[in-house]
């Protein structure tokens, strides 16, 4: 894929935000990326521009969150290395020790 150019070129998106009180949104894009939605759009991956920017940002907010439980896995795992070796009392133990 080719890099991003630096002069972007205006495409006007309107779409309803329907979170925002159906406020519309301007998205200036370039060339580049409007030449990748139309491609999609042509692939027949989605109907119209609108919707590429809807399956994009799906797509985003995935990888966010897979980011995100593979940093609180990695978290996970340096704790667990970090408690090896000591030594631990069961919920059982506790009562039993505090009279419950």
């Amino acid at each position: 894929m080719k890099p991003c150019p630096t002069n972007a070129q205006p495409l006007y998106i309107g779409y309803i935000i329907r979170y925002t009180s159906g406020e519309h949104m301007n998205v200036n894009l370039g060339e580049y990326y409007q030449a990748i939605m139309s491609k999609a759009v042509q692939k027949g991956l989605a109907g119209n521009q609108t919707e590429v920017i809807r399956q994009a940002l799906l797509d985003y907010g995935r990888k966010l969150d897979d980011e995100e439980a593979m940093l609180v896995e990695r978290g996970v795992r340096a704790e667990m290395e970090k408690m090896k070796g000591k030594k631990w009392t069961t919920h059982a133990q506790l009562k039993k020790e505090l009279g419950f």
